[in-house]
């Protein structure tokens, strides 16, 4: 049994308890949002929504990424005081200087729900930071906790004012400021994170090494939503109205299923990949959860086809029918970003957080080329394919760029018979008569299941003993 693998597996296990339910409370959700808000309005809320990814990378300066990375090499207290007061310095900086942009922005234009918003983007960006100090004190409870406590007041408040209440698409705004602001008070108190934080630990060199780290890193997240969400926003410019794009965030929505297996996936990944750069077998061991992970999501997405088939079966008649058409894209899409996601971990590995500055300029330059040229035929289609056309793009130039850090070594084989089985569940999906969809569930779930039947079981033993060795509190 890999003790290493076997590590992966327990931190996946304690991210996921965190995690799973706020990543999966979106998707629960959608029965509600489809009956209760008309696409319009939920295309509204959703361009705010996007509009804070893009913020809150800005005013932090993806500093919160520079502080784990350097919490994961700290040695002692003084290290850990070090790490949280420089970044919380950054963070308060970087507040103040939103703020007073904020408000000579509201001066200038009138902005809906202009408060909500402002509090969204402060508190989410707060409630991050400090989960990835909870995360750099090895707290993973604590991060767990803070999570399952998200979940459920997010979830409850949601429910409440649109269904109890007749609210309409603010409360996609206002519940998550609730959510957070239980979440972040829960993190300060299991974790102290008080008694690191000392004035005197403030020093401009270590703040400068971190903003050296996360500068490209932010502009890369800049270059990033650009590829993800430009689209969405020159899709409602070049259509005037936001209906189209109420769709295409329901069919977002949808696609998030899998985007959420990703991100859990990831956060543990994070320590592993720096913990197991320097072992002799690195690149099988890379190479090894690599192809498990391609295993997993293309099994996944050809069971999860189906069921959304289904589901606007049973549904009947709705605003949103037209996801349909767009969801099965959109998941390829996650699988393409998934594996930039992998590549992309050896340079935060290696320190080397430049080297994906270039990549993201090229890619970001095709996207918005794509954007601009097919958007105004295509509609939803030219957003796809601008996003496919950058992710292509970054994936190609991440894996050579990285084969200079590290040579991953993937078993091909199995890669191979995932992508057929994906191929397959695509074209059933676009071909099978809905009331033949639950034959195809039933075909695609034991289709999975044979080919990865090696995986299985190897995961089935790696949790067995993840789960036995305990949880860190």
């Amino acid at each position: 049994m890999n003790d290493r693998a076997a590590k992966l597996a327990k931190n996946t296990i304690v991210y996921a308890i965190g995690n799973f339910g706020s990543k999966l409370l979106s998707f629960v959700l959608i029965p509600i949002y489809t009956v209760c808000l008309a696409p319009d309005d939920f295309g509204q809320i959703d361009l705010y929504i996007l509009a804070s990814s893009l913020v809150i990378p800005i005013f932090t300066v993806q500093s919160i990424d520079a502080a784990y990375r350097r919490m994961l090499d700290a040695y002692s207290t003084r290290n850990f005081k070090e790490c949280i007061s420089n970044v919380l310095c950054i963070y308060a900086l970087g507040w103040l200087v939103f703020t007073l942009g904020f408000i000579s922005l509201c001066m200038m234009h009138e902005i809906k729900f202009a408060l909500l918003f402002y509090f969204y983007i402060v508190l989410s960006a707060a409630f991050q930071v400090a989960q990835q100090i909870t995360r750099g004190l090895r707290r993973n409870g604590a991060y767990s906790a803070s999570g399952i406590l998200l979940t459920l007041v997010q979830g409850i408040t949601n429910i409440a004012l649109i269904v109890l209440f007749g609210w309409g698409a603010e409360s996609l705004l206002f519940a998550p400021i609730v959510a957070s602001s239980c979440g972040l008070a829960l993190l300060i108190k299991l974790t102290k994170v008080t008694d690191y934080i000392h004035i005197e630990a403030i020093s401009k060199k270590i703040m400068l090494e971190m903003l050296s780290f996360s500068a490209p890193l932010c502009v890369h997240s800049l270059c990033w939503w650009c590829i993800t969400s430009l689209g969405t926003y020159l899709l409602a410019f070049m259509t005037g109205g936001t209906e189209l794009s109420g769709v295409y965030a329901m069919g977002n929505r949808f696609s998030q299923v899998l985007s959420m297996i990703n991100s859990i996936f990831f956060l543990a990944w994070q320590e592993s990949a720096v913990e197991e750069y320097k072992s002799e077998d690195s690149p099988s061991f890379y190479g090894k959860t690599y192809t498990a992970l391609l295993q997993i999501e293309t099994g996944m997405i050809a069971v999860f086809l189906p069921v959304i088939r289904l589901y606007f079966w049973v549904i009947g008649e709705s605003g949103y029918a037209l996801v349909m058409d767009y969801v099965p894209a959109l998941l390829a899409i996650n699988l393409l970003s998934a594996s930039i996601s992998f590549f992309s971990s050896i340079f935060n590995v290696v320190k080397k957080t430049r080297t994906v500055f270039y990549s993201s300029i090229v890619a970001l330059a095709i996207s918005v080329s794509l954007f601009f040229t097919v958007i105004p035929a295509c509609g939803i289609w030219g957003i796809i394919i601008g996003m496919t056309g950058g992710y292509t793009t970054l994936l190609i130039w991440r894996v050579r760029q990285s084969s200079r850090f590290i040579k991953i070594v993937c078993d091909y084989k199995e890669i191979v018979s995932s992508l057929a089985l994906l191929i397959l569940s695509l074209l059933l999906y676009y071909v099978t008569p809905d009331y033949l969809q639950l034959l195809v569930l039933a075909a695609a779930a034991i289709a999975a299941a044979v080919l990865n039947r090696g995986l299985v079981i190897r995961l089935f033993m790696i949790l067995k003993k993840g789960l036995l060795g305990g949880n860190n509190a």
